[in-house]
Protein backbone atom coordinates (compact mmCIF):
# COMPACT_ATOMS: atom_id res chain seq x y z
CA UNK A 1 0.00 0.00 0.00
CA UNK A 2 2.90 2.36 0.73
CA UNK A 3 4.13 2.12 -2.85
CA UNK A 4 0.63 2.79 -4.23
CA UNK A 5 0.26 5.88 -2.03
CA UNK A 6 3.75 7.04 -2.97
CA UNK A 7 3.20 6.59 -6.70
CA UNK A 8 -0.20 8.26 -6.61
CA UNK A 9 1.06 11.27 -4.69
CA UNK A 10 4.12 11.69 -6.90
CA UNK A 11 2.07 11.56 -10.09
CA UNK A 12 -0.30 14.17 -8.69
CA UNK A 13 2.71 16.38 -7.95
CA UNK A 14 4.10 15.79 -11.43
CA UNK A 15 0.82 16.99 -12.94
CA UNK A 16 -0.19 19.78 -10.54
CA UNK A 17 2.87 21.16 -8.73
CA UNK A 18 5.02 23.98 -10.05
CA UNK A 19 7.76 22.26 -12.07
CA UNK A 20 10.20 24.97 -10.90
CA UNK A 21 9.69 24.08 -7.22
CA UNK A 22 12.98 23.95 -5.32
CA UNK A 23 11.80 23.27 -1.76
CA UNK A 24 9.83 20.26 -0.54
CA UNK A 25 8.46 20.05 2.99
CA UNK A 26 7.50 16.65 4.37
CA UNK A 27 5.45 16.87 7.57
CA UNK A 28 5.80 13.56 9.35
CA UNK A 29 8.94 11.49 9.81
CA UNK A 30 7.45 8.02 10.02
CA UNK A 31 7.63 5.12 7.60
CA UNK A 32 5.93 7.07 4.78
CA UNK A 33 8.50 9.89 4.73
CA UNK A 34 11.34 8.24 2.74
CA UNK A 35 8.92 6.85 0.17
CA UNK A 36 7.24 10.21 -0.28
CA UNK A 37 10.59 11.99 -0.59
CA UNK A 38 11.93 9.49 -3.14
CA UNK A 39 8.77 9.78 -5.23
CA UNK A 40 8.70 13.58 -5.12
CA UNK A 41 12.38 13.85 -6.07
CA UNK A 42 11.76 11.63 -9.09
CA UNK A 43 9.02 13.90 -10.48
CA UNK A 44 10.22 17.34 -9.30
CA UNK A 45 13.69 17.68 -10.82
CA UNK A 46 14.48 21.14 -9.45
CA UNK A 47 13.92 20.33 -5.78
CA UNK A 48 17.26 20.70 -4.01
CA UNK A 49 16.04 21.36 -0.46
CA UNK A 50 13.96 18.86 1.51
CA UNK A 51 12.67 20.06 4.86
CA UNK A 52 11.48 17.49 7.39
CA UNK A 53 9.11 18.37 10.21
CA UNK A 54 7.78 16.31 13.07
CA UNK A 55 5.15 18.47 14.79
CA UNK A 56 5.30 16.41 18.00
CA UNK A 57 9.07 16.07 18.28
CA UNK A 58 11.51 18.45 16.57
CA UNK A 59 14.47 16.23 17.54
CA UNK A 60 12.98 13.40 15.47
CA UNK A 61 12.83 15.73 12.47
CA UNK A 62 16.49 16.62 12.86
CA UNK A 63 17.47 12.97 13.30
CA UNK A 64 15.43 11.92 10.26
CA UNK A 65 17.05 14.65 8.16
CA UNK A 66 20.54 13.61 9.27
CA UNK A 67 19.84 10.00 8.26
CA UNK A 68 17.67 10.58 5.18
CA UNK A 69 20.41 10.17 2.56
CA UNK A 70 21.37 6.82 4.07
CA UNK A 71 17.71 5.80 4.44
CA UNK A 72 17.01 6.61 0.79
CA UNK A 73 20.15 4.78 -0.32
CA UNK A 74 18.95 1.68 1.55
CA UNK A 75 15.49 2.02 0.01
CA UNK A 76 17.06 2.42 -3.42
CA UNK A 77 19.18 -0.70 -2.92
CA UNK A 78 16.19 -2.74 -1.80
CA UNK A 79 13.94 -1.71 -4.66
CA UNK A 80 15.51 -0.30 -7.81
CA UNK A 81 19.24 -1.02 -7.84
CA UNK A 82 18.78 -4.78 -8.22
CA UNK A 83 16.48 -4.48 -11.22
CA UNK A 84 17.49 -1.32 -13.08
CA UNK A 85 21.00 0.03 -12.65
CA UNK A 86 20.42 2.92 -15.09
CA UNK A 87 17.46 4.26 -13.10
CA UNK A 88 19.37 3.66 -9.86
CA UNK A 89 22.27 5.71 -11.20
CA UNK A 90 19.96 8.58 -12.10
CA UNK A 91 18.41 8.53 -8.64
CA UNK A 92 21.87 8.38 -7.01
CA UNK A 93 22.83 11.51 -8.93
CA UNK A 94 19.56 13.17 -7.97
CA UNK A 95 20.11 12.42 -4.28
CA UNK A 96 23.58 13.96 -4.42
CA UNK A 97 21.97 17.29 -5.36
CA UNK A 98 19.61 17.42 -2.38
CA UNK A 99 20.09 18.84 1.11
CA UNK A 100 17.95 17.44 3.94
CA UNK A 101 17.13 19.70 6.89
CA UNK A 102 15.12 19.04 10.04
CA UNK A 103 12.97 22.04 10.93
CA UNK A 104 11.63 23.25 14.26
CA UNK A 105 9.60 26.22 12.98
CA UNK A 106 6.70 24.69 11.04
CA UNK A 107 5.06 28.01 10.01
CA UNK A 108 8.33 29.28 8.50
CA UNK A 109 8.94 25.96 6.74
CA UNK A 110 5.44 26.00 5.25
CA UNK A 111 5.88 29.58 4.06
CA UNK A 112 9.12 28.82 2.20
CA UNK A 113 8.03 25.53 0.59
CA UNK A 114 6.50 25.21 -2.86
CA UNK A 115 5.48 21.56 -2.36
CA UNK A 116 4.23 20.10 0.93
CA UNK A 117 3.47 16.48 1.75
CA UNK A 118 1.69 15.71 5.01
CA UNK A 119 1.80 12.14 6.28
CA UNK A 120 0.93 12.17 9.97
CA UNK A 121 -1.64 10.67 12.33
CA UNK A 122 -2.62 14.19 13.48
CA UNK A 123 -6.01 14.70 15.08
CA UNK A 124 -5.64 18.48 15.26
CA UNK A 125 -4.75 20.71 12.36
CA UNK A 126 -1.05 21.21 11.77
CA UNK A 127 -0.96 23.69 8.90
CA UNK A 128 -2.78 27.01 9.13
CA UNK A 129 -4.23 28.44 5.93
CA UNK A 130 -2.42 31.76 6.32
CA UNK A 131 0.98 30.03 6.39
CA UNK A 132 0.54 28.65 2.87
CA UNK A 133 1.75 30.81 -0.02
CA UNK A 134 -0.32 31.08 -3.22
CA UNK A 135 0.74 28.43 -5.74
CA UNK A 136 1.89 25.94 -3.12
CA UNK A 137 1.06 22.32 -3.91
CA UNK A 138 -0.06 20.10 -1.02
CA UNK A 139 -0.39 16.32 -0.90
CA UNK A 140 -2.31 15.53 2.28
CA UNK A 141 -2.22 11.79 2.82
CA UNK A 142 -2.39 11.44 6.60
CA UNK A 143 -6.06 12.23 7.27
CA UNK A 144 -7.27 8.80 6.25
CA UNK A 145 -9.79 8.06 8.98
CA UNK A 146 -12.37 9.81 11.08
CA UNK A 147 -10.92 12.19 13.64
CA UNK A 148 -7.72 12.95 11.72
CA UNK A 149 -6.93 16.42 10.39
CA UNK A 150 -3.71 17.96 9.10
CA UNK A 151 -4.87 21.04 7.18
CA UNK A 152 -6.85 24.13 8.13
CA UNK A 153 -10.32 23.90 6.53
CA UNK A 154 -9.89 27.52 5.36
CA UNK A 155 -7.32 26.28 2.83
CA UNK A 156 -10.10 24.69 0.83
CA UNK A 157 -11.84 28.05 0.39
CA UNK A 158 -8.99 29.24 -1.83
CA UNK A 159 -7.57 25.99 -3.20
CA UNK A 160 -8.34 23.64 -6.02
CA UNK A 161 -8.80 20.28 -4.33
CA UNK A 162 -8.42 16.90 -5.99
CA UNK A 163 -9.03 13.49 -4.45
CA UNK A 164 -9.13 9.92 -5.64
CA UNK A 165 -12.09 9.13 -3.36
CA UNK A 166 -14.62 11.95 -2.83
CA UNK A 167 -16.87 10.10 -0.34
CA UNK A 168 -13.91 9.07 1.81
CA UNK A 169 -12.30 12.52 1.69
CA UNK A 170 -15.63 14.14 2.57
CA UNK A 171 -16.44 11.78 5.44
CA UNK A 172 -13.09 11.04 7.04
CA UNK A 173 -10.51 13.18 5.24
CA UNK A 174 -9.66 16.85 4.96
CA UNK A 175 -12.51 18.00 2.71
Amino acid sequence: MTQVTMLSASQISRLLANSDATTLLVVGTGSQAPYQIMAQLCVLPKVTQVLLANPRNAKKAQAAAAQMSMTLEKLLSQTIRATNSVVAGLIDHRLSEVEFTGVTDLPAAVQRSQVIVTATPATKLLIQADWVQPGTHLNAIGADMEGKQELDAKLFQRAQAYTDDVPQASEVGEI
